[in-house]
């Protein structure tokens, strides 16, 4: 199926759609810069698919597989991903400015520099995600599970928290802890030396 045909089904007919990916299980398409703003893909079968740059301004993509998709730069602000299959996705610098996450799986997604300015990220699954330099202002991360997930140099002024404030104490904890650790070996280091310059250079 060549693009213009593929963006066309995609755009009519989802369970048509799904069915030819079902039936074409080698197809990756190609659907980077189409524009699919406003468009209705819920549950869509898009993995592996290619959405680089692709406008999906205010798109439903509720409930849709969007696994190892690449969706970097993609513009995607206030679009529907709730309930969206986004695991091992290239989201990077793609704009979600006002989107709706809310129970998405995000588990590794690759979301560095990506604009999340008062998404909804509720109940989402962040796991292993990585956020470095992401834009979180005023983002809802309620009950999101951040775990092991990357946060360097993240935006998070202003976020609705709720639970994850006890997440952060625990990453504070760990790092307070990680400190005493890292003092503690350095000191072991320091000791040994020193027994070591007094066994060889005796007074």
């Amino acid at each position: 199926m060549n693009r213009d045909k593929a963006i066309e089904l995609l755009k009519t007919n989802i369970a048509k759609w799904n069915q030819y990916r079902k039936d074409n299980p080698t197809f990756k398409p190609d659907l980077s810069y189409a524009n699919l703003s406003y468009a209705d893909l819920t549950s869509a079968d898009l993995y592996n698919a290619n959405l680089s740059s692709a406008n999906l301004r205010s798109a439903n993509l509720t409930s849709a597989d969007l696994y190892n998709a690449n969706i970097t730069s993609a513009g995607l602000s206030s679009a529907n991903l709730s309930n969206a299959g986004l695991s091992n996705a290239n989201l990077s610098y793609a704009d979600l400015y006002n989107a709706n996450l809310t129970s998405a799986d995000l588990y590794n997604a690759n979301l560095s520099s990506a604009k999340l300015h008062s998404a909804d990220l509720y109940n989402a699954n962040l796991h292993s995600a990585n956020l470095s330099n992401a834009d979180l202002r005023y983002a809802n991360l309620s009950n999101a599970n951040l775990y092991s997930a990357n946060l360097i140099n993240a935006n998070l002024s202003q976020p609705t928290l709720e639970r994850q404030e006890a997440v952060y104490l625990q990453l504070e904890k760990k790092f307070e802890l990680e400190q005493i650790q890292a003092k503690a070996i350095m000191t072991n280091i320091s000791s040994h030396y020193n027994t070591l310059e007094e066994a060889i250079l005796p007074e």
